[in-house]
């Protein structure tokens, strides 16, 4: 059941917002009619009706006439769009076009025999009807209609809070970048696989082109054969690389091997890189060997601190994500003061449902928290009604949350923190094998 059609339709005989809307895009019949030619009229069995353009009619369920059309259970009428004219319109089904009026759709609706598609707008469309004092504040808005009618609030949010702006029925938030939700989450350190704000800034935040890396690559290798050699070795391409570049960069360079000095020689190459694991082992111990050891080893510290900050970046940016949604990246030219032009770049969400949702909870504590100490008897009120009066004396709440905050990204801390839900998700501290291996071939080629 639509109350608010009932409310519409009969306490306040308004049909002016089905002109606003538009003309059903389609009638489905719910059960089989009979349609008098020319009278574009429709009833029940026996029943006999008047439309507002004067036409009788007489429904006939056991005989059809010449001048009467058949219309199945099922069957569908569809608008022209192009034929709507103030209250009429027509519509095309059955191999023949009927022109209807606006009346003939409400006793469709009393008699029960179509669905109708209709698109109507706003879900508080409606609230216009009752005529809100456009010059109330949202916060009055909520008290006094129990509703947050998004036509009528919408230019008032995207002038109290410059990160959000009300475009065609919605509320879109701008930001330069993830950067700006970092304070949404909890204010704790990083223990135990979960996140917290200072680390959220490492990782969203590159202040001054400071680029963070979690770990110390010094640290990270402790089995230099089982961690980074077995990555050249697992990769055929890579390892024939270090094998070409070692004969053509490192033969003839002097070395210790089994105690004595010697040079290394294309045989010893060749006999080594003959089984992985042996050539492995002679880089890990022979000096001759020292500085591509150490180019591995920056490789794999490297690439385990990409995969590593990877996990984090993403943990982040899926938390945020899942309050406001995957975003889109919007540039757009602008000129300074001397007329030079520059592209910045802005971080859209759609964020309709998250703002109605938060401002209406909001607003209704903030009114709920000072009720509690309301007492209206005793009380003179003049020539005010009691919610004025309220307001009045409740009057932290009548310009909430503009009159604390200047942004929804802030207005949104304080509305998690107050319900102790700040981000805090989950992040592997340790990348798998398979996140590193990637990053580290790429690193290794890069470094000879």
């Amino acid at each position: 059941m639509n109350l608010k059609r009932i409310i519409r339709e009969e306490i306040y005989n308004d049909w002016e917002w089905v002109k606003k809307i538009g003309f059903p895009e389609t009638l489905t019949f719910n059960k089989e009619a009979h349609l008098q030619a020319g009278k574009d009229t429709f009833g029940p069995p026996g029943a006999q009706f008047t439309t507002h353009h004067h036409t009788n009619f007489k429904w006939s369920d056991n005989k059809i006439g010449d001048t009467t059309d058949f219309i199945g259970k099922g069957t569908t009428l569809k608008l022209d769009p192009h034929s709507v004219d103030g209250d009429y319109a027509e519509y095309i089904g059955f191999g023949d076009v009927r022109g209807l009026y606006l009346d003939d759709i409400k006793i469709f609706r009393n008699l029960g025999i179509i669905k109708e598609s209709i698109n109507e707008p706003d879900d508080f469309q409606w609230i216009k009807d009752i005529e809100i004092e456009t010059d109330l504040t949202p916060a009055q808005i909520v008290n006094r209609y129990d509703s947050f009618p998004s036509e009528v609030v919408g230019p008032m949010i995207h002038s109290g809070f410059g990160d959000i702006y009300y475009v065609g029925g919605e509320y879109i938030l701008k930001v330069d970048s993830w950067c700006d939700f970092t304070h949404l989450f909890r204010n704790t350190d990083s223990d135990y696989g979960y996140m917290g704000r200072s680390l959220a800034e490492k990782v969203l935040c590159d202040e001054d082109d400071d680029y963070w890396e979690p770990y110390d690559s010094h640290d990270l290798v402790y089995d230099w054969i089982d961690q980074v050699w077995s990555m050249v070795a697992r990769d055929k391409e890579l390892y024939n690389y270090v094998v070409e570049w070692i004969s053509d960069t490192l033969v003839g360079d002097e070395m210790r091997f089994e105690g004595e000095e010697t040079t290394l020689t294309k045989e010893n190459v060749l006999d080594w890189s003959a089984d992985s694991d042996v050539l492995g082992q002679e880089i890990d111990e022979l000096d001759v060997f020292e500085d591509l050891k150490i180019n591995l080893t920056w490789a794999y510290g490297s690439a385990y601190n990409v995969a590593a900050r990877d996990e984090i970046y993403n943990s982040a940016v899926g938390a945020i994500m899942d309050v406001f949604g995957k975003g889109e990246w919007e540039s757009n030219k602008v000129k300074n003061h001397n007329g030079e032009e520059r592209i910045i770049h802005l971080l859209n969400f759609n964020v309709t449902g998250l703002v109605n949702d938060v401002f209406v909870e909001a607003i209704e504590d903030c009114w709920g928290s000072c009720r509690r100490y309301w007492n209206s008897e005793n009380r003179d009120l003049g020539d005010q009604t009691e919610e004025e009066a309220f307001e009045e004396w409740c009057d932290d709440c009548l310009d909430f949350p503009f009159n604390e905050f200047s942004s929804f990204i802030d207005f949104f801390e304080y509305y998690l923190d107050d319900r102790g839900d700040m981000l805090n998700p989950r992040f592997d501290e340790n990348p798998d094998e398979s996140k590193i291996y990637p990053y580290f071939i790429e690193d290794a080629y890069s470094r000879f």
